[in-house]
Order: C-alpha cells, then sequence, then structure tokens
C-alpha cells in the first residue's frame, strides 16, 4: 500500500515539474520575429505569416511572394533566391524591424523568395 502511494506522488510531482519546466522554457525563450507575406504587391490576395527563420517556404508560397510585413522584434530580415539559406543564390538582407515592403519589385525579388532569415 505505502509502494502503491509513493508511486503515485511520485508520478504527481513528475508531471508537476515537467509542466512547469516547459512552461518556464518557453518564457525563457525570446519569441522570434514574425513575417507576414502576402501573394501580390500592396499586402493584397493570399497570406500566411511566419515566425522564426524560414528554409523553405513551402510549395504554394515559393517564388511567390509579392509584398510582405515583418514585425518590430527582429534586427533583420534576409530573403533567398533558394531554399536553405543558399548564401550562393541571390539574396536580400533588410535591416531593422516593422519592415514593410508593399512592392519586392523594388528590390527585383519579387515573386522569388524561397528562404527567410529572421536576425
Amino acid at each position: 500500500m505505502i509502494n502503491r502511494r509513493i508511486v503515485i506522488i511520485l508520478l504527481i510531482l513528475s508531471f508537476f515539474f515537467a509542466s512547469s519546466h516547459t512552461a518556464f522554457m518557453d518564457n525563457a525563450t525570446p519569441s522570434a520575429g514574425c513575417v507576414t507575406v502576402y501573394e501580390d504587391i500592396n499586402y493584397s490576395g493570399k497570406s500566411t505569416t511566419f515566425c522564426g527563420s524560414t528554409n523553405y517556404v513551402g510549395d504554394f508560397w515559393n517564388d511567390r511572394i509579392s509584398s510582405f510585413k515583418a514585425n518590430c522584434s527582429m534586427n533583420a530580415i534576409k530573403v533567398y533566391d533558394n531554399a536553405n539559406f543558399d548564401e550562393n543564390a541571390e539574396s536580400i538582407r533588410l535591416e531593422g524591424g516593422c519592415r514593410q515592403i508593399n512592392d519586392l519589385t523594388i528590390y527585383q525579388f519579387n515573386d522569388r523568395i524561397s528562404s527567410i532569415k529572421i536576425e
């Protein structure tokens, strides 16, 4: 009977510790910046949001992004012409968060983005 109680107490404590440890870790980790991308210029058409660096934007969004809005929690955003942050591919680095690019044609990057790095 005592062994059963000890096991139950240990299970409850381990569950509590695991839950509180996870919550603590989530709160301790700073959130990465998020970027909302749009299919068309001037923030129109379909949209989705990527939080943190994205090594491939997915088949639907690959070479389809025409404008984006980035939140203020990042130092810079770098977009790549190829997946996996290919340093040999063309890329543009935009300093500062709170970036809103209503037409990526200005940067010769309309419908070219395959990966996004948040710094």
